[in-house]
């Protein structure tokens, strides 16, 4: 069976490169040939950030892809039950169907998980800068780091007007995220339920409220419970476009996007084929 092989060393400090080579060991085992034109199947070693990467590349449509998880995250292959050990992902996703899924567009750009803008989105590129200067030290207290850091002395809300079917929301907004799929960042369910095959977006609001509040609140969101909030608005739609007086943070999959005053997002239903157990 001819397969294509893309891997990116770096994904999970490294973990990519002992991957691919894991994976490339396993293929020649099972009877696979790496062929660059005329494949059956694309296999992708690395993260989120890799496959965010990868699908806006120019590529075949058609072609469904197979994900070994090497990254941090892999929330889009945990939200699929793909196995996050990449030997058993390989083998029973060989055995399964193809699954065909939604991708999300931001302003011509296409994400797999989630986009979010706002405050997350700045508590991510803090992440990004900690990693490329204390590369050392464990990727999990990064992030914790970033949203202290941020939380404590650069907390900000931001005004927006959000537009979807009609409705206008005018809010001062902590962030509002834009999902495919509910695990957001490993450990946070930012819209439970939500189904990268059902045609639509799950769209987060949480309003302005304190940052001693928001704090508090993690735990919730970690389990799914923030809907119940008061500050929390959730709603289902296949597009909708976010606007600000000023450049709004965004980051999409874990990659820090260059912040606009307004995003015009919308569905790309079934745009994705992925062999998935």
């Amino acid at each position: 069976m001819e397969v294509r092989l893309t891997v990116n060393p770096y994904a999970g400090k490294g973990n990519g490169r002992k991957v691919g080579r894991k994976i490339n060991q396993l293929a020649i085992k099972m009877g696979l040939v790496w062929r660059n034109v005329g494949y059956r199947y694309r296999v992708l070693v690395g993260g989120d950030g890799t496959l965010h990467r990868a699908i806006n590349e120019p590529r075949e449509t058609d072609i469904p892809w197979i994900i070994c998880s090497a990254g941090i995250g892999n929330d889009f292959a945990r939200a699929l039950g793909i196995p996050e050990d990449p030997e058993k992902a390989l083998r029973l996703s060989l055995l399964g169907k193809p699954r065909e899924v939604d991708l999300i567009e931001v302003n011509g750009e296409l994400a797999t998980g989630v986009a979010s803008f706002g405050f997350d989105a700045k508590v991510n590129q803090r992440a990004l800068w900690l990693k490329k200067k204390y590369w050392f030290l464990p990727v999990k207290l990064m992030y914790r780091v970033a949203l202290l850091w941020e939380s404590f002395f650069h907390w900000e809300c931001f005004q927006v007007e959000v537009e979807t079917q009609g409705t206008v929301l005018r809010e001062r907004v902590v962030m509002v995220a834009v999902a495919n799929i509910s695990p957001y960042g490993r450990i946070f369910n930012i819209a439970p339920g939500a189904d990268p095959s059902d045609g639509l977006l799950d769209v987060c609001v949480i309003r302005q409220a304190s940052r001693w509040r928001v704090l508090k609140n993690l735990f919730r969101v970690i389990r799914g419970t923030h809907i119940a909030l008061p500050e929390t608005q959730m709603f289902k739609t296949t597009s909708l476009s976010i606007r600000s007086k000023h450049p709004l943070p965004c980051q999409m999959d874990g990659e820090v996007i260059s912040a606009k005053r307004e995003y015009k997002i919308s569905v790309q239903q079934r745009a994705l084929k992925v062999l998935a157990p």
